[in-house]
């Protein structure tokens, strides 16, 4: 990571600048980096934490819609899925995918300062997102507002894995990688830079208590490579 991009800009504004950059790419390099296996982890870690009575539901820093699409396919006709990312170029791909489907929305909007009341959604998805915001708690606490009494806080991230191959792979041929495919490896970086300096599972499970959270839980993929946990308002 160039670590002297993110002081001079302010890490919200360089991540902004750099989704903005990436977006058209995002997906497929995503998809390469990880041998298709994080559309895998989605699906698991909804098959795990989705509730029947997630109908109302918040899909924060969205992206392109990927997460969005199995929500609105877990929750049915019956259901509503928004949409927030605080990235244009990521949100104008999403819309696309999902140009004229029922019960999806979209909009602009920034998890540390949400527009919606509290107690709003049933329940607020969010993934990969966590480790690339400027306040993380100050997210939570967000996403926690805006949660009906009952409801879930769902996550999904990339963690510090506990084997040394998965380790190697994240630090050094991921940036390889993401220069081969994107021409230039600062983003990718940036991402292994993220996921050495993240919480790791348990201490994100800690944090969630001291937040107030209830029935923290959280299951590990690929030996720690991603983590899911869900969290009760």
């Amino acid at each position: 990571m160039n670590g002297n991009s993110v002081r001079q800009e302010g890490k919200e504004i360089y991540i902004h600048r750099i989704f903005s950059e990436i977006a058209q790419d995002y997906e497929a390099i995503n998809h390469l980096l990880s041998f298709n296996l994080d559309r895998l982890w989605r699906r698991r870690a909804i098959t795990k934490f989705y509730r029947s009575s997630h109908k109302n539901v918040l899909d924060v820093c969205c992206g392109t819609g990927e997460l969005t699409e199995i929500l609105h396919n877990k929750s049915g006709p019956d259901g509503n899925v928004m949409g927030v990312d605080f990235c244009e170029n990521m949100l104008e791909i999403a819309r696309r995918r999902h140009h004229g489907v029922n019960n999806i929305q979209y909009e602009t909007g920034n998890i540390q300062k949400l527009r919606f009341p509290g107690g709003y959604f049933d329940a607020v998805y969010n993934c990969f997102a966590l480790r690339n915001l400027s306040d993380m708690p100050g997210a939570i606490r967000e996403m926690r507002r805006v949660t009906k009494p009952g409801g879930q806080v769902v996550t999904i991230d990339l963690t510090m894995p506990d084997s040394s191959l998965a380790y190697w792979y994240l630090t050094h041929a991921v940036p390889f990688i993401g220069r081969l495919c994107y021409g230039n490896e600062g983003p990718y970086r940036y991402l292994s830079a993220s996921i050495r300096h993240f919480y790791r599972p348990e201490e994100l499970r800690d944090l969630l208590v001291r937040e107030g959270f209830s029935s923290v839980e959280y299951v590990k993929y690929l030996g720690g490579v991603v983590t899911a946990l869900s969290a009760t308002v």
